[in-house]
């Protein structure tokens, strides 16, 4: 009898502690890492950001770091085109608007002010801790200080592809413009 009380109260602790825990494995980010763009060096800087990403969602990052992260996503995207192109976008749509962590449950975080460079992610905040607590009435937590996140660029044939908004505007069409990706091996 005081065993299976013993395991039954574990079995709920546990319950309630996933509730919350499970929320640090972010699906959005993996299927970055898992996406194939099929060429090897477009796959490593898409595995960068998705490092990047988990960085930015942590409490010190700056409030649009996770932002930045996905307007490099779609520099890449609009580079790609077609079906990956699209695919993409949904991803960093996805990761846009995954939960930022806070110190504190209840607490909200900082609102990126700063306007997305693409379109596609206008609107997109990352989402607030749920729990509805008194904490929620204060001002947002702001670090005493912030991080550096990792700053990462992506060139091909000497074309800088990401960050670069300039040469693969949202006004162009999705064609590749005769640019030819190489397969990974």
């Amino acid at each position: 009898m005081k065993y299976s009380t013993i395991i039954i109260a574990l079995a709920l602790l546990f319950a309630i502690v996933d509730a919350r825990f499970g929320q640090e494995h972010n699906k959005a980010i993996e299927s970055l890492f898992n996406f194939d763009s099929g060429d090897g060096d477009i796959n490593g800087h898409l595995d960068d950001i998705s490092g990047g990403c988990n960085d930015a969602l942590l409490v010190k990052a700056p409030p649009c770091g996770i932002q930045d992260y996905c307007d490099q996503m779609i520099d890449v995207a609009y580079f790609l085109g077609g079906k990956k192109k699209s695919q993409l976008i949904k991803i960093a749509k996805n990761i846009a608007q995954s939960e930022k962590n806070t110190p504190k449950d209840g607490l909200r975080s900082q609102i990126c002010k700063k306007a997305p460079r693409h379109f596609e992610l206008n609107g997109l905040h990352f989402k607030q801790d749920p729990i509805k607590s008194p904490e929620n009435k204060k001002p947002p937590f702001v670090p005493d200080e912030l991080t550096t996140l990792r700053k990462f660029t992506l060139k091909l044939k000497n074309k800088q592809i990401s960050p670069n908004f300039k040469d693969f505007s949202q006004k162009k069409n999705n064609k590749r413009r005769g640019r030819k990706i190489r397969k990974s091996k």
